[in-house]
């Protein structure tokens, strides 16, 4: 299977995008394509004026469902300013089924006031999460070209065209997650069975159910879903059906 890579390019860091796509293509060790996010090369690009971002690729990263019709996976890559030192094919496999989108999910922290081109720099939850992002694209087909291209920022970079932060998947800042998520009233589900940050996000949940925002979930059959542990890959499964069941009641389908 071919790796499908896009990468974030700018005119003004074209060769940072050069030496970025060079790192990948010596490391890897499965096929890979490589797309350069060109805002102009894509006709259903309608967003102009000051909403147009720090780089060329700022919102456009969010059109890459839609550029796969919204099948299989694909990986976004800020390549304007990023190397990659291992194997492509590494962060490929780890791909899931279960999430919409995964990331690395950086703790929040105090920036600059001033970045790049001498711009305003904000502090924002989920700041440069988006920077790489592994698409499960038919999860997310909320990121239309019509969405895409009226949108706000913090709406596209602080992944709220998600109906849950579970689906939301990677790699750290889980407890700081579930804070935000708590903060803008939305669902959370911690597996506690995986223990650290999910089981101290579990424990917190039931300690402080009145607050939560599940709707119609009851709290003894959440509890039930999310202590299982996970022994087997047939155990996985079936937890994974159940918490998409726990999901779909929360959202109301």
């Amino acid at each position: 299977m071919t790796i499908r890579i896009f990468a974030g390019y700018d005119p003004n860091e074209a060769a940072g995008y050069a030496t970025f796509c060079h790192s990948v293509m010596t490391r890897a060790t499965e096929p890979v394509s490589i797309t350069p996010i060109i805002k102009n090369t894509f006709p259903e690009w309608r967003r102009e004026g000051e909403n147009n971002g720090a780089t060329e690729f700022s919102f456009s990263r969010f059109l890459v469902p839609y550029l796969c019709d919204y099948r299989g996976h694909a990986l976004f890559v800020d390549g304007a300013d990023m190397l990659c030192l291992g194997d492509i094919s590494e962060l490929w496999g780890m791909r899931s089924h279960r999430h919409a989108v995964q990331v690395i999910k950086h703790p929040a922290y105090k920036t600059n006031d001033v970045k790049m081109w001498d711009q305003a720099n904000r502090n924002y939850p989920k700041k440069n999460w988006s920077s790489v992002m592994l698409f499960n694209n038919a999860k997310c087909r909320a990121l239309s070209p019509e969405f895409v291209n009226t949108a706000s920022g913090l709406e596209l970079h602080q992944f709220k065209w998600l109906e849950s932060d579970e689906l939301i998947g990677g790699a750290g800042g889980t407890y700081a997650t579930y804070e935000y998520a708590l903060q803008e009233r939305k669902p959370v589900f911690p597996l506690a069975g995986t223990h650290g940050d999910a089981q101290r996000v579990f424990q917190d949940m039931l300690a402080s159910w009145d607050v939560q925002s599940m709707g119609a979930v009851p709290l003894d059959r959440f509890a039930r879903v999310l202590s299982q542990k996970v022994t087997s890959e047939d155990e996985a499964r079936r937890i994974s059906d159940e918490l998409m069941a726990l999901i779909r009641l929360r959202l109301g389908f």
